[in-house]
């Protein structure tokens, strides 16, 4: 090697150590398959990806709800009005799409007749079953443009929160209520079975006071008591009846409402026999006595 080629060489390593690539690249040796590849003259670190959840910034797409849809079930948007003199009163709810039978073990159904344009909550006739429609989805009541009662159906059954307004502008609250499918919300309901299926007792509490529809039933489900609780105390008509024929068996009259409570005496009113025959009736007792005083 000539003096000239080493000086060459020798200037060429200078300034490739003040560039820092000869302390971070090791030349290969001569004739392996790392020496047949360029490598770039660069002090620069290598750029590493890296596939991690932390990377990905994509935002998940939300599954939107369909319009008009509550619970999972599809309904449509109907609407009753009555107009008297300066005062309109409507009803804005939804009904069922499809037909869909209620809890058998719910009381109170509240139902659309699509031809009559009416909203009722009595049992369903046979002869107007091809038009009635149980309500599903929020209910709002109005008169004018004042709302006095609103609230959510389930299958026709009341559930979530009711309120009551007095009517007036100012929409003055009178009674809020709190329900979960046709039940009080926070009524002991105690079943048969353990999958919980078979209502066996349906006891209603409000405010941790028993306050509104009490319901027993027989393990074949037909009903076996009901009557109605008022500030803890027996209110109107209460009825048991028979398991097998579902015929009244015994009508107990108790106090109008909780107020007369200490005035008022239970007393029995009709009792029959399976075969629905009257044993006792009060109102025809209490004539023979009027009549037998005379």
């Amino acid at each position: 090697m000539t003096v000239t080629r080493l000086v060459f060489l020798l200037c060429l390593l200078a300034g490739l150590a003040e560039s820092g690539w000869a302390q971070k690249f090791t030349p290969p040796k001569p004739g392996s398959p790392a020496s047949l590849i360029r490598r770039p003259l660069t002090s620069e670190k290598p750029v590493i990806w890296e596939d991690t959840l932390a990377s990905d910034k994509r935002k998940k797409r939300e599954k939107k709800i369909p319009k008009k849809t509550f619970w999972g079930i599809k309904t449509k948007k109907a609407y009753t009005k009555v107009v008297a003199g300066r005062k309109t009163t409507y009803e804005l709810f939804y009904v069922l799409k499809k037909p869909k039978d209620p809890d058998p073990y719910v009381r109170e159904l509240w139902w659309y007749h699509r031809k009559k344009r009416k909203v009722f909550n009595t049992p369903i006739p046979p002869k107007e079953k091809e038009y009635a429609v149980y309500l599903h989805g929020p209910y709002e009541k109005r008169i004018n443009k004042v709302t006095i009662e609103q609230g959510q159906f389930y299958v026709g059954a009341k559930t979530g929160r009711w309120e009551t307004n007095a009517g007036t502008e100012d929409e003055i609250l009178l009674e809020k209520r709190k329900f979960y499918k046709g039940f009080p919300k926070e009524a002991k309901v105690t079943y048969y079975d353990a999958n919980q299926t078979q209502v066996q007792e349906v006891t209603p509490y409000e405010n941790g006071e028993l306050h509104g529809i009490y319901l027993k039933y027989f393990q074949n489900g037909t009903l076996a008591e009901e009557g109605r609780y008022e500030f803890g105390q027996k209110v109107g008509v209460w009825k048991t009846y028979f398991e097998n024929k579902k015929r009244v068996k015994l009508e107990m009259q108790y106090p109008p409402d909780a107020w007369a409570a200490d005035t008022v005496e239970p007393a029995k009113l009709r009792e029959f026999n399976e075969q629905g025959l009257v044993l006792y009736d009060k109102n025809v007792e209490d004539k023979k006595k009027r009549d037998g005083k005379k």
